[in-house]
């Protein structure tokens, strides 16, 4: 290998960026970090989708109005995730119902699975609506959307921190326990959700020298502290810290931005670089 291109932002964790970059010229190897890399234009709906696209951008709409800006909290998981204990999610779920949060729902992973019982529950409620596949983008663009609860897999944090949402993160695997860490403990722009762990994660967590509880009653009150801690002024706080880091993303590709300076390497390299 002569060297990596990534599309992930060197700025969004610049200590392990440069540190990452130190340790392949070791190697006379290169990194090039080309992100963030946002589409211009919301992506338009696969085909079937467009009537829940639109219906979303309708509840969103009404929610606005009736409550106001930053209300909404969009649960997402991604497109191949979900998490694997399902009495945790009915559980974090109906507390969202209880305390009277009005939430949007996306599941398009293979993965996703509620029960008949909780569907039915949610489905009545005015303040929630359930989608399969959602425009994510207009969603954490839209005024009513205040917090994302979300896996914290890389392409919806990049996509959060560029549409100024900060996170409630339920990591499930892959590089979510440690995006969940970081942005939490190193930018304190999210809240990670600790009871919601399972296998080795269940076990004593380095920083704090406990292991979650991981019961139903534990999801429960961990949650209902980060709503109300969310919904207060350490959650705006967390707001304004995701903003900033989303002008320090943005400049990126501008004139001498970051990304423009080593996707510019990366050309120069590769068109000088020897025929094999």
């Amino acid at each position: 290998m002569d060297g990596l291109l990534t599309f992930d932002a060197l700025d969004y964790h610049p200590e392990a960026s440069n540190a990452y970059k130190a340790h392949l010229a070791q190697r006379n190897q290169k990194a090039y970090y080309a992100g963030p890399l946002i589409p211009a234009r919301h992506p338009a709906p696969p085909a079937g989708d467009a009537r829940g696209a639109q219906e979303s951008m309708q509840f969103l709409e009404r929610q606005l109005e009736e409550r106001g800006v930053r209300s909404v909290i969009y649960v997402s998981f991604g497109s191949q995730y979900w998490p694997q204990d399902p009495a945790k999610l009915a559980a974090a779920l109906d507390l969202l119902v209880e305390q009277k949060i009005p939430f949007i729902m996306s599941r398009p992973s293979a993965a996703a699975k509620l029960s008949d019982d909780l569907i039915q529950r949610l489905s009545g409620n005015p303040d929630i609506y359930l989608g399969n596949w959602l425009p994510q983008q207009a969603i954490l663009d839209h005024p009513a959307t205040g917090w994302c609860l979300t896996h914290g897999g890389h392409n919806t944090v990049l996509e959060c921190i560029h549409f100024g949402i900060p996170m409630m993160i339920w990591p499930i695997t892959a590089d979510q326990p440690v995006n969940a860490v970081h942005l939490s403990y190193n930018a304190k722009m999210a809240y990670e959700l600790i009871e919601v762990r399972n296998g080795v994660g269940a076990g004593v967590i380095h920083r704090t020298g406990k292991a979650p509880l991981g019961t139903i009653d534990a999801v429960r009150d961990e949650l209902r502290s980060v709503l109300a801690r969310a919904f207060g002024e350490d959650g705006a706080a967390k707001r304004q810290r995701v903003l900033r880091l989303r002008e320090v993303l943005a400049g990126a590709w501008a004139e001498n931005g970051v990304a423009r300076r080593e996707v510019g390497e990366f050309l120069d390299d590769v068109t000088t670089m020897p025929a094999a």
